[in-house]
């Protein structure tokens, strides 16, 4: 994580935790209002980078936050304890898991598409050469040929 993305997790830490308000947490990261609470509810859906982890199939986040946050893609050991526990190990630390939700996504409605009624037949008129009858000498043109 950079010091900016670190930052950004404290901030959003201190919000959630009702520590300072939106406007305060706009103003310290420069952001508007609206996109500070797009970002808290990211990180309450999803939890902070690297403080997250998918095992078995299931989203999981660490239960308490440790004291030096974890690198995005960390290696980590996950154990299951004979209470039927998960933990993380990592640099001799045992952290407990709790499963969390994955995030919804929006699904995407695509417009309906409109299909085309088939088109009428289309009748020539009545003074139309298609519609004259063949002459005679036409008749004998189409025989002979």
């Amino acid at each position: 994580m950079t010091k900016a993305e670190l930052k950004k997790v404290l901030v959003i830490e201190k919000l959630v935790a009702r520590q300072i308000k939106v406007a305060e947490a706009a103003e310290l990261l420069q952001l508007s209002t609206r996109q500070v609470l797009r970002l808290k509810k990211i990180y309450l859906a999803e939890g902070a980078e690297g403080q997250t982890l998918s095992y078995g199939g299931k989203l999981y986040t660490l239960a308490e936050k440790p004291s030096p946050p974890f690198e995005a893609k960390t290696s980590v050991e996950v154990r299951e304890t004979m209470q039927g526990k998960l933990v993380n190990l990592h640099k001799g630390q045992a952290l407990e898991l709790r499963e969390t939700q994955k995030p919804s996504r929006r699904q995407e409605t695509k417009p309906e598409t409109k299909t085309a009624s088939p088109a009428p037949p289309h009748k020539p008129t009545a003074s139309h050469p298609w519609r004259k009858p063949w002459s005679q000498k036409q008749i004998q043109r189409s025989i002979n040929a």
